[in-house]
């Protein structure tokens, strides 16, 4: 066997046996090399890298496989099930639990794995692969056990939370007080054992590793996220829902107020979602397919605006003529057009009555009906679900003002709709409003809130992610999803590029709010200005959903031809055609930041990008080596932080990239 190469030192604690163990399973028994190939440590390095890409492409697709036997497997009753955004829900107790049988599909994966298992074991015959592989694993393998020991830990935990809460609930039940006797024995175990497990997931946080643990269990749930079309669960937004779903669960009404682009529809429809699935809607998919469950519920949402009526939201009654359906449409096309409805009783053979047809119309004879046609707030009261009233301060005083007594109204009371002909509807425990609103004097038709409809709300502001959560955000729409690893053909000098995107974006959100003052140095070209101006943003807000689907989802898409410049030019900034102000402005601020370094004139116009003058152009790129420009930058530390913690992950997540020939 060949010498094994020199390990890098690792952190103490690191099991030398797993590791070699885990080497094991991928690679099968250590096997004799083929003399004739070249140790893989003499390749070079782009050779070593194919060999590193192609492995681990093996390795993921035997992990899916494996994953996939697993889940085919017979399966113990859960006692908890993870909703979608992180909350926990207890599985009512089954009778017995269901056994998969081994099915021929099962057979042909096996046999699919076996075949896997034989291309992966020829690597091992390359000298020093298998030392190589196993000094990588060292923090790999570490990693993802911790991770699952912890994801245990956290639904040991919510187990015993439900424990303890079902304890309190049947005491209260049967004396209305403390637990005693076996109930108080119980509890108290089962307290022991929570404040056991909470300790133990706390020492993870001050675990030598604990860093780098966290930041890859994050990227792992932000790939996952974003590849199910979820919301993204940065702390920010977590912090929102889990305020919010607090109110929402003792039957709050509440308010996410923010900017455009903040998230906050979003997170409305999430709450909605959660909120009916902790209420029994989905049926027994939840605890099955909770996230299959969540994503076949529809919520009713209404879109706020000032011509809105109070018919649109409520609903209202309308007419329709009994009989033939078709006979009933025709009616109603040819209402008042005698030409018309003669030339209906030619060619259908009918002959109609002018003066029924009027008594008709009129509602004067038993040849209609009436009907309710429901607005989504009457149909969220009738079936029990939350309803999403969507940039509500858009709406007229005088229709929130008659919501007053429905965000009064107790669960189990009644309420009328006069505009359904007064009917009457039970206030259900899972019926919610969930209003969304603009902040800032920049949205038309803003208008006034009715106090006394404000007072009965809990309100919560709702920010853009900060700039870490936002460089996240950007790795996880690049990254792939089976494993932490960015595309082979990603162009890893652009790498550091993220970084800057990250901070960009979060400068160009502050600026739209009017959070930050904008500064334009590009007057300095032309001596208009001495210093830089103030300038704002109009329209042109980078959302997080920009960010992630339109520029790095596009050049992912299109496997990284474009660089990342020009993608931010042909994706973002030349679409702001409705405020070419700010167009001009987000060039420069980009420009700032390093991106477009080495365009000429040409390349701007060819992108779109026509605002700027060669002029200012130079000045701006003089500008920003100056020290003023240092001192004024509000966003320096964040641009520091966020290139060092991109330098901390580019060698895990570059592993397997090819190097592009310059």
């Amino acid at each position: 066997m060949p010498q094994k190469s020199e390990r890098a030192p690792h952190s103490k604690g690191v099991d030398d046996v797993l590791i070699h163990s885990y080497v094991q399973e991928a690679l099968g028994q250590e096997q004799e090399p083929d003399l004739g190939q070249t140790p893989f440590t003499e390749r070079e390095e782009n050779e070593q890298l194919d060999l590193w890409y192609n492995f681990f492409d093996l390795v993921a697709e035997r992990r899916l496989l494996v994953k996939e036997r697993k889940e085919e497997a017979p399966k113990q009753s859960k006692r908890v099930v993870r909703l979608p955004g992180g909350q926990f829900l207890a599985v009512p107790p089954q009778e017995s639990d269901q056994v998969n049988d081994e099915t021929g599909l099962a057979a042909k994966k096996s046999e699919q794995l076996a075949g896997i298992k034989e291309r992966i074991s020829e690597y091992d015959k390359i000298p020093g692969f298998r030392e190589a592989y196993e000094s990588r694993l060292h923090r790999t393998i570490l990693y993802t056990r911790a991770l699952k020991k912890r994801e245990k830990l956290e639904q040991e935990e919510a187990v015993y939370e439900a424990d303890r809460k079902q304890v309190l609930e049947q005491s209260d039940s049967r004396r209305g007080g403390e637990p005693l006797g076996r109930d108080r024995i119980h509890m108290d175990e089962v307290t022991e054992r929570l404040a056991e497990v909470k300790k133990t997931l706390a020492e993870f946080d001050s675990y030598e590793l604990g860093f780098n643990l966290n930041r890859f269990a994050t990227l792992h749930k932000y790939v996952d996220a974003y590849n199910n079309d979820m919301l993204m669960p940065v702390p920010t937004v977590e912090q929102t829902l889990d305020w919010a779903q607090d109110h929402l669960d003792k039957r709050q009404h509440v308010v996410l107020a923010g900017h455009l682009g903040s998230g906050k529809t979003a997170m409305a429809v999430h709450l909605a979602k959660v909120t009916m699935l902790k209420n029994g809607f989905g049926g027994e998919q939840v605890y099955t397919d909770p996230q299959g469950a969540y994503k076949n519920l529809s919520v009713e949402v209404f879109s706020g605006s000032y011509e809105a009526s109070i018919y649109d939201l409520m609903g209202k009654l309308k007419l329709k003529v009994k009989g033939e359906a078709g006979v009933a449409s025709a009616l109603d096309e040819l209402r008042g057009h005698e030409d018309m409805i003669a030339t209906y009783e030619k060619e259908n053979g009918v002959q109609i009555d002018r003066s029924d047809l009027a008594s008709a119309l009129a509602g004067k004879t038993e040849a209609v009906e009436t009907f309710t046609e429901y607005g989504p707030l009457a149909r969220a009261l009738r079936d029990g679900k939350p309803c999403i009233i969507d940039e509500f301060n858009r709406m007229r005083p005088e229709i929130l003002a008659r919501l007053n007594i429905i965000a009064l109204a107790q669960v189990g009371s009644k309420v009328r709709i006069q505009e359904n002909g007064d009917e009457e509807f039970e206030i259900k425990p899972s019926f919610v409003l969930i209003l969304t609103a603009n902040l800032g004097e920049k949205y038309e038709n803003l208008q006034a809130v009715d106090a006394a409809f404000a007072g009965r709300l809990a309100n919560r502001e709702v920010d853009y992610p900060q700039v870490d959560e936002t460089y996240d955000l950007l790795l996880s729409a690049l990254i792939n999803r089976d494993r932490l690893r960015l595309p082979s053909s990603f162009p890893t000098e652009e790498f550091p590029k993220i970084a800057s995107l990250a901070v960009t974006a979060r400068e160009v959100q502050e600026i739209f709010a009017g959070k930050t003052v904008g500064r334009s140095f590009a007057g300095l070209a032309s001596q208009q200005s001495v210093s830089a101006q103030p300038q704002i943003l109009k329209g042109g807000v980078l959302s997080p959903r920009d960010l992630m689907r339109r520029i790095i989802g596009n050049w992912r898409e299109e496997g990284f031809k474009r660089s990342l410049d020009e993608v931010v030019a042909d994706e973002y900034i030349s679409s702001q055609i409705y405020h070419t102000g700010d167009r001009k402005f987000l060039t420069e601020i980009f420009l700032r930041r390093g991106f477009f370094a080495d365009w000429s004139p040409e390349k701007f116009q060819k992108h779109g990008l026509i605002d700027l003058s060669q002029q200012e152009i130079d000045t701006l790129r003089s500008e920003i080596v100056q020290q003023q420009f240092s001192d004024q930058d509000q966003f320096a530390d964040a641009w520091q932080k966020a290139k060092a913690s991109g330098q901390a992950l580019e060698r895990d997540l570059s592993i397997g990239v090819r190097k592009r020939n310059k």
